[in-house]
């Protein structure tokens, strides 16, 4: 049976992105002519590769190339596997082909499956609490992740879209509660599936370059029916981001809970909910130097953060970020 718990919100590692917010990028700017509409995630069906990390935000440099698909070993891959705080490595998985032409990779603490170009891209993430840990989780304890993230190689100013548009279809395949009722705690354990967007300070004459906050789209917590928004600082352990997470409610993105177990599609315009998260993080003391007009999507990750003992996998397809530029 679902817990019914006081209102607590995981804080989330996202450091990764971090990198993204300041180098490596091109500069702000509007393509000429016609081509208004773009689609801000690259590689969407993983046909350039993945690279994979290890256990430490701090040390994010990449210790494996992961291939799912064979015509893949050339390009340059745009999308990175984050395993934050784990205890299996997925570097020595083996890579598996599934009947269906997906590719599977797998050991004792998590799944991952990646299903092959052309059918859309879709992926599902699964992760093992009951294996991960070895106790229940204690405060300030860091906890496993299982995401998949990626920068945005050219930033498009928000103040120059008409529209951000996001679509996702999603199912919880389950999730199971593998901790004694008497040592779980509201403000320490749940499972949890988000996406999030780093909106990041991209002028470089603003003295603000380079702040950032997170933006929220969740679709799954363990705790919740209907998850509530959620605002205030990245923190709860020593490597936090400290930044700014605006994390929309459920409500706001789908009708119904992902708790049901069955397929559910988002399409929403995002760009009035991020500027008003901008707007929450300066009301709170974040984002003194920057301003709206300085504002891109510089990144993004969607994925399970498992805070508690549980076990829970997500399938999800059909994933676009589309802007319409002015």
């Amino acid at each position: 049976m679902q817990r019914r718990l006081m209102r607590f919100h995981t804080i989330i590692l996202l450091l990764p992105l971090l990198f993204f917010s300041s180098t490596g990028f091109k500069e702000p700017r509007l393509l000429p002519g016609p081509d208004r509409n773009i689609s801000l995630i690259r590689d969407p069906n993983f046909s350039k590769g993945i690279n994979l990390r290890g256990f430490y935000a701090e040390h994010p440099e990449t210790i494996r190339a992961l291939h799912p698909f064979d015509s893949n070993k050339t390009g340059k891959a745009v999308w990175i596997l984050d395993q934050w705080a784990s205890r299996y490595n997925l570097k020595d998985a083996a890579r598996e082909q599934l009947p269906d032409g997906s590719v599977r990779y797998a050991n004792t603490g998590k799944t991952v499956i990646l299903h092959r170009p052309g059918n859309g891209n879709a992926a599902d993430l699964e992760v093992f609490g009951s294996r991960e840990y070895t106790a229940p989780r204690k405060p300030n304890q860091p906890w496993p992740h299982l995401l998949l993230e990626q920068g945005m190689d050219t930033r498009y100013l928000l103040s120059q879209m008409e529209q951000l548009n996001f679509q996702i279809t999603a199912r919880l395949r389950y999730c199971n509660d593998k901790m004694d009722s008497a040592t779980f705690k509201s403000d320490l354990h749940t499972a949890q599936f988000s996406i999030y967007l780093s909106v990041s300070n991209v002028n470089k004459q603003s003295p603000g370059y380079g702040d950032y906050l997170w933006f929220g789209l969740p679709l799954y917590d363990y705790r919740y029916r209907n998850i509530p928004r959620f605002a205030a600082e990245d923190g709860g352990k020593p490597d936090a981001t400290k930044k700014f997470i605006y994390s929309l409610s459920g409500a706001q993105l789908y009708s119904g809970s992902f708790c049901d177990g069955k397929w559910i599609s988002i399409d929403k315009d995002l760009l009035f909910f991020i500027k008003a998260a901008v707007n929450a993080a300066r009301q709170h003391g974040y984002l003194q130097e920057t301003s709206w007009e300085d504002m891109a999507i510089s990144g993004m990750n969607i994925g399970w953060e498992m805070p508690g003992t549980f076990d829970a996998a997500m399938q999800w397809k059909d994933m676009e970020l589309r802007a319409q530029l002015k």
